[in-house]
């Protein structure tokens, strides 16, 4: 992964190449600074990648990792199957204020388990918006696994892993900065996380979503 890069020496943020599973090379951007190397697995800045997709896509992941990009599900299985991750979100709304949450336990189980989260410890700035979804499986519009009566997946025109279909959802629609604050008349389907208004309906101008090994091990 990216902390491997870094410790081979490399002190660019960039794209680098990291070995999944068995001789399986994948493209990931990795973000360094001078204490970690991080693999980053969500970006969202402009609005100029389609994030309401099938379980296929968010199974493969899309977009591009100069720009928005989800990693794939299978891959962030293989990164994080081995040892512990932490995993770090950063938030900025368009007033340009900055919020994080960094969860000191990050992982995703198999396929077969519908890419269940395991998502604990927060600490940060943000609310914990998180750990309500903490060992729920991953849904989209076409395969609907949260506990909700109705399919959140579709409702909210994303993937994540929806618990009922509040609280957070990072993979939401893109709303420019005149809608970014939603009226309840509308269905609050934005890039939302609740603790920070204690509201639902207002949708981040950028989001990044960076795992590391833990350094607990």
């Amino acid at each position: 992964d990216c902390s491997e890069v870094r410790s081979n020496g490399f002190t660019t943020s960039s794209v680098y190449k990291i070995t999944i599973g068995k001789n399986a090379l994948l493209e990931v951007f990795c973000e360094i600074d001078r204490e970690n190397g991080w693999t980053v697995i969500q970006r969202r800045i402009d609005g100029s990648t389609n994030f309401n997709r099938k379980w296929k896509d968010y199974k493969q992941g899309f977009g591009n990792l100069f720009g928005e990009f989800w990693l794939g599900n299978e891959n962030i299985h293989l990164i994080t199957r081995r040892r512990k991750y932490e995993m770090y979100i950063e938030m900025k709304d368009f007033d340009n204020n900055i919020w994080f949450a960094n969860y000191g336990y990050f992982q995703l189980d198999s396929s077969s388990n519908k890419y269940k989260i395991t998502v604990r410890d927060y600490k940060g700035t943000s609310g914990d918006s998180m750990s309500y979804n903490d060992q729920m499986y991953f849904s989209t519009s076409d395969f609907d696994n949260d506990h909700d009566m109705k399919n959140c997946a579709s409702e909210k025109k994303s993937g994540w892993w929806f618990q009922s279909c509040s609280f957070s959802n990072l993979n939401g629609i893109y709303h420019i900065e005149n809608n970014s604050m939603m009226s309840e008349m509308q269905t609050p389907d934005g890039i939302s996380w609740y603790t920070i208004f204690e509201s639902e309906y207002y949708s981040l101008k950028n989001v990044v979503m960076k795992i590391k090994p833990s350094n607990e091990g």
